[in-house]
């Protein structure tokens, strides 16, 4: 982020002790202290896990891959089921390192995951509009996961 003329070896050296202070990530340090907005940080993310920045917005959900995961995961987690095939799970997240979250998903649907990056606030807002604001809306295939 230094070499990119995002930050400042200072700003860098602040938030790094912030984060000894906190629980919060990096990541959310610097969107919280206004350093960036959480989408430089996922591109950020995405640049640096090699994995593909997308708005979740544009995507063209799968109604089934949905069906794998409560609204209320999705939205606890920031996680959206995009697509599957009878191995894969292709998903949205915003957090790529939270291997407890991505292990459970794949266990429970007994899928490999494929991942790509999204902004926080905008993966909340898809998740929100495509399971329709009050849960799973017009699917009626079974949940597997759900809390």
């Amino acid at each position: 982020m230094m070499a990119k003329g995002l930050l400042t070896e200072k700003q860098i050296d602040e938030v790094a002790k912030l984060g000894c202070l906190s629980k919060l990530r990096f990541g959310q340090i610097l969107v919280l202290h206004g350093y960036m907005s959480d989408t430089v940080v996922a591109s950020c993310l995405a640049e640096q896990f090699d994995l593909p920045m997308v708005d979740p917005m544009r995507l063209k959900v799968n109604p089934e891959a949905l069906a794998l995961v409560s609204h209320d995961e999705a939205i606890k987690n920031l996680f959206l089921p995009v697509d599957l095939t009878d191995e894969v799970l292709a998903v949205a997240v915003s957090d790529p390192i939270d291997l407890e979250l991505t292990d459970k998903i794949a266990k429970k649907t007994g899928r490999r995951l494929m991942l790509a990056i999204a902004a926080p606030t905008t993966l909340q807002a898809a998740i929100d509009h495509f399971y329709g604001k009050s849960g799973l809306v017009g699917v009626t295939s079974k949940k597997v996961w759900a809390a």
